[in-house]
């Protein structure tokens, strides 16, 4: 249907709808896990919403192409595609896009995590969290907090890792998710076992198959 719906706005020489169609192909090649597929068709959607300064369209488009490189591996690509985001985003005076910052800060964080590129990691997953805190953006907190665990257990900071899964899980409570309160618990008993404390990690694993 899209291919259709494509070849009419083509025809037509409907550019701004072209580029909105074209970022649905690449949406659909993206849940298919054909990268490439969806890889160009955000790379045509995005140059379309450039030229027509649809600025709307070319940030969602980015946001995807920026996701497959990530996925494809290429990190360093992915990382300068999510900082044009940001840049693109606080530059801009239209709706607020709080989520999104954090979410693209996120991202960031974590291909300097990967990369054991710990303190940058940690400043990106600090701004994302001041972010989330402020638009009181509880599900994307969650996450943050998480993301900060993960880099305390690396640091072999323990403690301070503990803290922030006690947080994540009462944010998880708090939005009645009892799924993630369980992640939660796996995670603080993961952590526990790593310092040798096996006691304390029998009980999590426990109160995460409650």
């Amino acid at each position: 249907i899209y291919q259709q719906v494509r070849k009419e706005f083509e025809e037509s020489g409907d550019q701004a709808n072209l580029a909105r169609v074209l970022h649905q192909i690449g949406n659909i090649h993206y849940l298919r896990k054909d990268l490439e597929a969806a890889g160009r068709h955000y790379e045509d959607s995005g140059e379309l919403a450039s030229e027509l300064q649809e600025d709307t369209i070319w940030l969602a488009t980015r946001v995807q192409l920026a996701n497959v490189l990530y996925q494809c591996g290429r990190e360093e690509e992915a990382l300068d595609n999510y900082g044009e985001i940001i840049s693109t985003i606080q530059g801009s005076t239209g709706a607020n896009q709080t989520s999104l910052l954090a979410a693209m800060k996120v991202q960031i964080g974590q291909i300097h995590q990967k990369a054991a590129r710990f303190l940058e990691a940690e400043s990106e997953f600090r701004e994302a969290e001041a972010l989330v805190r402020k638009a009181d953006d509880k599900r994307s907190l969650l996450k943050v907090l998480r993301a900060r665990a993960m880099i305390a257990r690396q640091r072999r900071a323990y403690d301070e890792g503990l803290s922030l899964y006690a947080e994540a899980e009462s944010t998880a409570a708090a939005l009645g998710d009892a799924l993630e309160v369980s992640t939660c618990h796996l995670l603080m008993g993961d952590l526990e076992r790593e310092r040798v404390q096996l006691g304390a990690a029998l009980e999590k694993y426990t109160s995460a198959r409650s």
